[in-house]
């Protein structure tokens, strides 16, 4: 708004007088640039603030109205005045509204609220009187250079629970929380050389009960002025404010508790990647306290990379979550951290994806020990091969495979000769390493494909898949044979090693494996016998 002529200020300040002279139980009030409350200046001529409530004039109206009541505001800021009806909290019926902007003479805009109608259309006790207990939030102090306090208003006086003669002639440090004194002695000293801005702190005023009230306080130089000499400090009552956000920061605080007591890892990201937050046990699992995602990504290892960046982007784009199981550290490594991440989207209020958080949980142990669980109830544990069970299953697998570009099954049934010489002559323990040996020579004597199994003692069991012909069998039989046959080192003793090796063949028709094993099992005894490798072919000819 441009500069107001001297003709509509008069104006403008004689219908401001003569509304508070027509309605005595009108709430009037004064207010900022910044819209909030302001002591009312004696100057003017019409009393104190009264009747008001909250932190602003904006509060006093029903929700629904505040727009209303904005549009006014903007009004009386461009154009000087407004006018209108609008409905206050607590009363009944409308209210008249009338706004002059006087900030040219007295640096504050006054507003009116007053019932249309009666005076009784406002009830007792409503929400914009003064309830009984109720202070004013905002007060002012004129304080001297050496910033005693030489005059307070009534609402100072109330706000603080003081009489006048408690607070005037008293250092206003007296009555700052020990705490906030260094801020507040700085901002004094840099506002009492400055006769430019005002100068505002935040800090905690004492109670008369001993208790701390947080303000807001402005200091306005006015020592420059010949006519003043005084330094005018205004106070808003904060105290509602700073409550919520040590609520909010009080929340913070548990959450980052409870955070950091979880067992697993917390990771928050945003839409372009930054993380907003983690907790100490995602530093644990993935090594490194990330600053962006991709600091995370470059702790996983190879293809898992790719898995869990996939991952988070379905996330962000389709707003479902994801689980994944990733390694960190390399597959390799010793020491790699298997992590099983839960990651779900963060939505905002209008339903957009704003990001993502994600539960980590290091399930290495677990993953570890389950495998070396199946490992041990699938493992011969002397020699490493499948033990009878698995084998067995192993076969199952093979004859329900159809395999067509490669038909027909193999089981080769080995039996060690004179084992049980062995065992009698050198004891079990040399026995058993002759076993350790022997399982050895036949892995590395097999196909890749072929898989080979203890039974138990001295006896062994070849499944091999894919061999196309009972003559092809025998050629494996026979190279297990060789394979077993020979000198062998156990310990400081050189033992001859032979074995009885049977094979039986089926290309399809095989509903019964135990008929193929005990075929095999047949095949063997005559080979024990001095027939050399035996074959038995069922379900074809040969």
């Amino acid at each position: 708004m441009g500069t107001a002529s001297e003709e509509h200020m008069d104006a403008w300040e004689q219908s401001l007088r003569a509304a508070v002279a027509g309605h005595p139980e009108a709430v009037v009030v004064a207010f900022g640039d910044d819209a909030r409350y302001r002591p009312m200046p004696e100057a003017i001529g019409i009393g104190a603030n009264r009747g008001h409530s909250g932190r602003v004039p904006l509060d006093m109206v029903e929700p629904e109205d505040r727009l209303a009541m904005l549009q006014a505001w903007e009004q009386v800021t461009t154009q000087g005045d407004a006018t209108g009806t609008i409905r206050v909290r607590g009363w009944a019926g409308e209210a008249q509204l009338s706004a002059v902007n006087l900030r040219a003479r007295y640096g504050v805009c006054v507003l009116l609220l007053w019932p249309i109608g009666s005076p009784a259309a406002a009830p007792a006790g409503s929400a914009v009187e003064e309830a009984p207990g109720q202070r004013p939030l905002v007060g002012r102090v004129t304080k001297n250079r050496r910033a005693y306090i030489t005059e307070v208003d009534d609402a100072t006086c109330a706000m603080f629970d003081f009489r006048r003669d408690e607070l005037e002639g008293h250092a206003s440090i007296e009555f700052i929380h020990p705490d906030d004194q260094p801020v507040a002695v700085d901002s004094w000293l840099s506002m009492v050389g400055d006769e430019r801005a005002p100068r505002r702190v935040r800090l905690r005023h004492r109670c008369g009960d001993g208790t701390w009230k947080w303000v807001e306080v402005s200091n306005n130089n006015l020592l420059f002025d010949p006519g003043r000499l005084c330094v005018l400090t205004d106070m808003i009552d904060i105290s509602q404010e700073m409550a919520a956000q040590e609520a909010v920061r009080s929340r913070q605080r548990l959450l980052d508790r409870l955070t950091q007591a979880l067992p697993v890892g917390v990771l928050q990201i945003g839409r372009d990647g930054d993380v907003v937050f983690s907790n100490s046990r995602l530093v644990d699992i993935v090594g490194v306290r990330p600053a962006t995602f991709d600091d995370v990504l470059a702790r996983v290892s190879g293809a898992d990379r790719q898995l869990l960046a996939a991952a988070v982007a379905a996330v962000l784009a389709d707003n479902a979550g994801r689980e994944v199981q990733v390694s960190i550290q390399g597959p390799e490594d010793p020491s790699a951290v298997l992590g099983e991440w839960k990651i779900e989207p963060l939505i905002d209020d209008a339903g957009g994806v704003t990001g993502a958080i994600a539960c980590v949980a290091d399930v290495t142990d677990g993953v570890r020990l389950r495998r070396e669980l199946e490992r041990r109830a699938s493992t011969d544990e002397l020699t490493g091969c499948a033990n009878r069970h698995s084998v067995m299953t192993t076969l199952e697998a093979l004859a329900a495979e159809d395999r067509p570009e490669q038909p027909g099954l193999a089981v080769v049934y080995i039996d060690l000769d004179r084992f049980k010489n062995i065992n009698d002559s050198h004891g079990h323990a040399i026995g058993d390493e002759v076993l350790v040996v022997a399982a050895r020579r036949l892995n590395r004597a097999v196909r890749r494909c072929d898989r080979v199994g203890r039974l138990g003692g001295d006896e062994f069991l070849v499944a091999c898949p894919g061999v196309p012909s009972a003559q092809a069998a025998v050629d494996i039989a026979a190279g297990l044979t060789a394979a077993l046959t020979g000198k062998a080192r156990v310990g400081s003793l050189e033992l001859d090693l032979r074995a009885s090796v049977g094979v039986a063949w089926s290309i399809g028709g095989i509903d019964d494996l135990d008929v193929l094993v005990r075929a095999a099992d047949r095949a063997m005894y005559r080979c024990k016998a001095g027939a050399g490798p035996s074959l038995e072919v069922l379900g074809a000819s040969a």
